[in-house]
């Protein structure tokens, strides 16, 4: 694989490039356990799966750092889906208690053991488990790509009546990655 070049000719550094490279990012996979992926109703279950582990055989070939985590799998939420745990074998399953994945401290720890400044994170659903725009100060200059398993058609509208009855729509709570 050669380097990048910038538009002079010269070679890009890999690592402090601005665009994704092998050198300087890193594949985050939190909550794609069975009990999770049962909640999405946006796309096949199957396709859903299929995607995540071809995700994770990318992540594999250009030998990017994973970070595998699961949230309350000890009070029977299951562990990381069995086909993408098969794949990503040696990567340690961190199980947190905690909704908010940057609130766990061994999470927040390997992810700053990867050394990388942009973070690849393909959430299940509609719905991160990074929630807040603080997620990422452990290093100002870093980036987070939500990588989006799910098919690319766009999301129904969702609705939720409001105090008149009429439909209006939702908006996600949850601020996702900046």
């Amino acid at each position: 694989m050669t380097s990048p070049t910038a538009s002079n000719g010269s070679v890009r550094d890999p690592v402090t490039d601005h665009l994704l490279t092998p050198q300087n990012s890193a594949l985050i996979v939190i909550d794609y356990q069975p009990s999770q992926v049962q909640t999405v109703r946006s796309i096949d279950h199957q396709l859903l799966t299929d995607n995540i582990v071809s995700v994770a055989r990318l992540a594999r070939t250009f030998n990017l750092p994973v970070v595998l985590s699961t949230v309350n799998v000890a009070n029977g939420q299951g562990h990381t889906l069995p086909e993408l745990r098969s794949l990503l074998s040696d990567s340690r399953e961190i199980d947190r208690t905690l909704i908010n994945s940057w609130e766990d401290v061994a999470f927040r720890r390997a992810v700053e053991a990867t050394g990388r400044k942009k973070l690849i994170m393909p959430p299940c659903g509609p719905r991160c488990a990074w929630h807040s725009r603080r997620s990422t100060h452990f290093a100002k200059d870093s980036r987070c790509i939500q990588w989006w398993t799910q098919s690319a058609v766009p999301h129904r509208r969702h609705t939720r009546q409001d105090s008149n009855g009429s439909p209006r729509p939702v908006r996600s709570r949850s601020a996702g990655c900046p």
